[in-house]
């Protein structure tokens, strides 16, 4: 693997640039999710420390060897493999020097992405929520960036009771959650968005029609599409 370290400007724009399709290639069934769960339950016997307890799975989102790239206040990093720690909130990369694997400690990461399967249409894109909101310490997935709403996903993990050795008072695991958020005219910062019909209806009835829009698209088993479509027409 080569890793290179390119000076480049006006990275926050970079970022942005051409992330409008993000997240319509995402399922339901989270990917992030399933890969956590499938974790937990073929490795229950492995498992790391954590203050007083044993802990299963994995606080890594799509694990520890993805490719991607780290962009920074003074340049990127390409073709590196990404660790994005969602119980921490830690990133970092690994690069190779010859045979030998080197941990990158890339200081003041403004942003980051996946480049899933190898294919560009598959990139994930993350930036640090403190560009939308100082006060925030994370890093949040961009769905859908628009002239007026912009909606982002951010994945946490915690330590949830086992499921697998229920009999271990001492034993935890690694449950990978997340959350829609968005932005909109009139407020600063995020704002935390439900799925049900009962808040989007409640939310953005004034904006468009959401029984019609509910009615002719799928939400049950395409929430992400769902929630980009509806970014998508909230911004028409």
């Amino acid at each position: 693997m080569k890793t290179k370290l390119i000076k480049s400007m006006g990275l926050v724009g970079l970022m942005f640039a051409g992330l409008n399709g993000i997240g319509q290639a995402l399922s339901y069934s989270d990917q992030a999710v399933a890969y956590n769960r499938l974790l937990v339950e073929k490795n229950s016997n492995t498992y790391i420390r954590i203050g007083n307890y044993k802990v299963t799975g994995t606080p890594y989102l799509f694990g520890e060897n993805e490719a991607g790239n780290l962009y920074g206040t003074t340049g990127k990093l390409e073709n590196v493999k990404i660790r994005y720690n969602t119980f921490t909130q830690e990133v970092e990369g690994l690069g190779e020097t010859g045979t030998e694997k080197v941990r990158i400690e890339f200081t003041n990461i403004d942003s980051f992405s996946f480049n899933r399967n190898g294919k560009v249409h598959d990139e994930v894109h993350f930036i640090r929520t403190a560009f939308v909101d100082s006060t925030a310490k994370d890093f949040m997935m961009v769905m859908h960036v628009g002239k007026k709403y912009s909606l982002y996903k951010k994945y946490k993990s915690v330590l949830a009771m086992s499921t697998t050795n229920i009999g271990q008072v001492d034993l935890r695991q690694f449950e990978l959650e997340f959350d829609y958020y968005y932005t909109a005219p009139g407020f600063y910062g995020l704002k935390k968005i439900k799925t049900n019909d009962s808040f989007l209806k409640k939310t953005f009835n004034d904006k468009i029609n959401m029984d019609q829009f509910i009615d002719q698209h799928d939400k049950k088993t395409r929430i992400n599409e769902f929630m980009v479509e509806l970014f998508e027409a909230l911004n028409q």
